[in-house]
């Protein structure tokens, strides 16, 4: 009841493409988290991809280890749909840019 935790802004469901392969690897471990996953519409994702709920997987497995999900924030924001406020890797790939920035992320605690 003293843990908060806070996501995003990350890389959002409707432009997370993986392959089989991260499928696989997370299915193998988290057998019930097929769910998260989905079939990539093709164009404009390859054939074969799946899409992956990051955050929603990530509220799963912080609320099944034990946290209250009131105590959860979820900031839905795409970091791949919104260029102009972040920085994204794999944005800057599909726009075939040379170089990327960076984004920073933070875990921190403290008592109170």
């Amino acid at each position: 009841d003293r843990i908060v935790a806070a996501l995003g802004p990350c890389l959002l469901r409707d432009n997370f493409e993986v392959g089989p392969d991260l499928v696989t690897a997370f299915t193998d471990k988290y057998p019930d988290a097929a769910r998260f996953f989905s079939p990539a519409p093709a164009p404009p994702f390859a054939q074969g991809k799946s899409l992956f709920d990051a955050a929603a997987f990530a509220a799963w497995r912080l609320e099944t280890a034990g946290l209250d999900l009131g105590n959860f924030d979820d900031i839905p924001v795409c970091t791949l749909a919104r260029p102009a406020d972040y920085f994204s890797h794999r944005g800057s790939v599909r726009r075939s840019e040379p170089d990327y920035g960076r984004n920073l992320s933070a875990i921190a605690m403290w008592e109170s």
